[in-house]
């Protein structure tokens, strides 16, 4: 879809029912706005056209309610997730993948050197490199992408494993 597509899907309640899906019936209006923002966020770091091709997306945070952690080692655990979620607008862009998170500075990662630099260690950087270095190792199409993210996850609350 596009930047004006979204806009227009969501002012005219168009994802009323997929926000059903996701969040309490009580807070559409305010989930709504929500997506509104950070599409006007998105636009003001990346300046798309109207036109552009987008996608908009939902992590939710998660719980582990038994076998917390178990995973890192193939073990078995019951996880649930919960409605507060990372939400991004994403769109392709040429060279190097770039994320602004709402509340920190933007990461931008050339995609013509996924090694690892040891300056990035323990940076949400040094993340975003590792994974799109391991797509690449796995030879999947590594392309470069702008994104714009905001969050109601807690930080430092537990939820936010998959998120």
């Amino acid at each position: 879809m596009t930047v004006a597509e979204a806009r227009s899907n969501l002012n005219n309640d168009k994802y009323k029912q997929t926000f059903s899906m996701l969040y309490p019936s009580s807070d559409y209006e305010r989930q709504k706005e929500r997506y509104l923002n950070a599409l006007d966020h998105f636009k003001n770091a990346y300046h798309p056209e109207d036109d552009a091709q987008i996608t908009i997306l939902s992590a939710p945070g998660r719980t582990e309610i038994a076998g917390n952690h178990t995973y890192h080692q193939h073990g078995c655990f019951v996880a649930a997730s919960v409605n507060y979620d990372v939400i991004g607008v994403v769109a392709k862009s040429e060279g190097a993948a770039q994320i602004k998170s709402e509340g920190y500075p933007e990461d931008r990662i050339a995609l013509d050197d996924l090694s690892i630099i040891p300056a990035e260690i323990n940076t949400s950087a040094a993340l975003i490199r590792g994974i799109m270095a391991y797509f690449d190792h796995k030879r999947y199409n590594v392309g470069g992408f702008v994104a714009y993210t905001t969050s109601e996850v807690l930080k430092g609350s537990g939820l936010s494993s998959s998120a």
